[in-house]
């Protein structure tokens, strides 16, 4: 099993509950107008923005314990080594980016898009 190196656990900690700190206030003020929508479509596009805020998880380099300990040396990057490098197209890493990127996109363009109800 390999060691934690504390410093960069907790600096990494330290950023994500920034990122959930700022998420938590875009998801509140959606859930606000949400509660207080007088339309189905003013509804919806504070639900939209709500989901949106929801899947802003952090992930990327600046939350990666292996990045963090040495950058710039993706080619014996522990992680990488069963996941192969992030940057490589089918790479676990860019899977996982891409899928968040298109369910932001789906939430950004198709789930309400300005349409109206009911008319």
């Amino acid at each position: 099993m390999m060691q934690i190196d504390v410093k960069i656990r907790d600096r990494i900690c330290d950023v994500v509950e920034r990122i959930i700190e700022i998420s938590s206030t875009d998801i509140q003020i959606a859930l606000g107008v949400m509660r207080t929508a007088r339309t189905a479509e003013e509804f919806m596009e504070a639900k939209r923005d709500l989901l949106i805020a929801w899947i802003q998880f952090p992930y990327g380099r600046h939350v990666c314990y292996f990045c963090e300990i040495d950058p710039g040396s993706c080619d014996v990057c522990e992680w990488g080594k069963l996941h192969r490098r992030c940057g490589d197209p089918d790479s676990n890493y860019m899977v996982i980016l891409n899928r968040k990127s298109a369910l932001f996109e789906a939430l950004d363009n198709i789930y309400h898009d300005g349409e109206e109800y009911g008319v």
